[in-house]
Formats: structure tokens, C-alpha cells, sequence
């Protein structure tokens, strides 16, 4: 039994850090979240890590920049792309904070997480995250809808036809879009 313990004392400190009042600590803990995720597992890191990051109200901006680009190369930690989407509540979160360079890297992450997202979940999670970006502010709406088109064209064809604007009529990849002009 003890074997099993003594990995996971480690661990135990880092996930501690990431509550402790030291900015240091808490930074150092956040650059190794990949460490706490090998450790956790792919199911406990979906289950318990994403959703303890998700209500983290840590408001060094140092950290939460930190926290949003190791975010951004967790995929692997969750279980892969069929489970990618339970990173973006975090990062949604992070896109809300004040300091532009934490929001930037925070639809940085969003944007390299929603590319390599299967077209149907882009479609279930992504664009709903956007569209609650769009109402919560005017800036999160800007940010958003410039640097989503990084996502590239593959997903803005299909949003396109789902979620038209009624003045788009057609668009596919052998056409440009129609806008009626009424």
C-alpha cells in the first residue's frame, strides 16, 4: 500500500500549491499541471482537475496566463480530442479576465483545442462556448469571432450552414455565400 501512496504524495503537494497563497508556488504548480494529470489520470483529470481549474479564482494574472497555455496542450491528459471538450470551461473562464494577454492566450488555447476538435463536437461544444462569449461582452464577441476563423475554413463552411444568419443563403465549398439584400 504504501508503494501506491508515496507517487502520489508528490502530487498531493502540487495540487496543495495550487491553493497556496505564495504567487510563486501557485505558478511553479501550474507550469506542472501535465505532471498532476500523468498522476491523476485521464478520467480523474476530467472528473477532478478541469473542474477544480474551472472554479479557481486566482486572480494573479501570472498564473492564470500560465493556466491557460498549459491548457491549451492537454488534450492528451483528458483522454484525447474525444474528450477535449471538457477543456474549454476553464478557458472560457479565462477569457473573461480583465488582462488582455491572459485573454489572448486563453482563445489561443481554445482556438489549437477547437482545431483539432472532430467537426461534430466543434458543433455540440465549441460554438455554443462562443455564442455565450458573444453575450457576455462586446470585447469576449470581438476576440472570439476574429480568432476563431483560425480554426480554419473546414468548420466555418459547416457553422455557416448551421447557424446562418437568415441573410446567408447558401454556402458550400464550390460557392461563395449569397447575402440577400433586404
Amino acid at each position: 500500500m504504501a508503494m501506491v501512496e508515496e507517487p502520489l504524495y508528490p502530487i498531493a503537494i502540487l495540487i496543495d500549491e495550487l491553493k497556496n497563497d505564495d504567487i510563486q508556488l501557485r505558478l511553479n504548480s501550474i507550469r506542472r499541471l501535465s505532471t498532476i494529470a500523468r498522476a491523476l489520470g485521464e478520467e480523474r483529470t476530467r472528473k477532478e482537475l478541469i473542474p477544480f481549474l474551472s472554479e479557481n479564482n486566482d486572480d494573479d494574472d501570472e498564473v492564470l496566463l500560465a493556466m491557460a497555455d498549459e491548457l491549451g496542450g492537454f488534450i492528451p491528459y483528458v483522454g484525447g480530442v474525444e474528450h477535449a471538450h471538457v477543456l474549454l470551461p476553464p478557458l472560457e473562464t479565462l477569457c473573461t479576465v480583465e488582462e488582455t494577454v491572459v485573454r489572448d492566450k486563453a482563445v489561443e488555447s481554445l482556438c489549437s483545442i477547437g482545431g483539432q476538435m472532430k467537426e461534430r463536437d466543434v458543433v455540440d461544444w465549441f460554438i455554443p462556448l462562443v455564442k455565450v462569449g458573444v453575450r457576455v461582452s462586446v470585447v469576449c464577441a470581438f476576440v472570439f469571432s476574429i480568432s476563431y476563423f483560425r480554426l480554419g475554413f473546414r468548420f466555418c463552411v459547416y457553422i455557416f450552414q448551421v447557424h446562418a444568419h437568415p441573410g446567408v443563403k447558401h454556402c458550400n465549398l464550390e460557392t461563395t455565400i449569397a447575402v440577400s439584400v433586404s
